[in-house]
């Protein structure tokens, strides 16, 4: 198994996508996380900015997008998983993580939510794939 665990601030709104056909929605956004590295010149630090594209698979998403917004900061579970495609003759690809769980959510919108949900529960039937 490819596992990771991220942990970062949503860099956008998410976004919620329901296939045709399918029990499951998914709701995607991005990670984005600081990392420093020393330069060899002069051995100062330079701040990077690391982002991850993600995706959750759910039965209820409206639950998690009462707690998920841009700036929240969450601790994810992940599988990396590689997509590949074809555009213009060329053969691409982009690594992107499939949560597997929040352990952690941070923050949460600072906004009143809608109506009043919990956070499902992690034991949700697995994703067929």
């Amino acid at each position: 198994m490819r596992a990771a665990y991220i942990t970062g601030r949503l860099g956008k709104e998410p976004e919620i996508v329901s296939p045709n056909g399918s029990e499951y929605s998914v709701i995607k956004f991005s990670v984005a996380n600081n990392d420093e590295s020393k330069k060899a010149q002069d051995g100062s630090w330079d701040n990077v900015v690391n982002w991850f594209d993600c995706e959750y698979w759910t039965k209820k998403p409206q639950p998690w997008l009462q707690k998920l917004a841009k700036g929240v900061e969450v601790c994810l579970e992940c599988t990396i998983k590689q997509d590949t495609w074809e555009k213009d003759g060329q053969k691409r690809s982009k690594i992107k993580f499939v949560v597997n769980r929040f352990p952690v959510v941070v923050g949460a919108r600072t906004e009143p939510a809608k109506q009043e949900a919990s956070m499902p529960e992690d034991d949700e039937e697995p994703i067929p794939f």
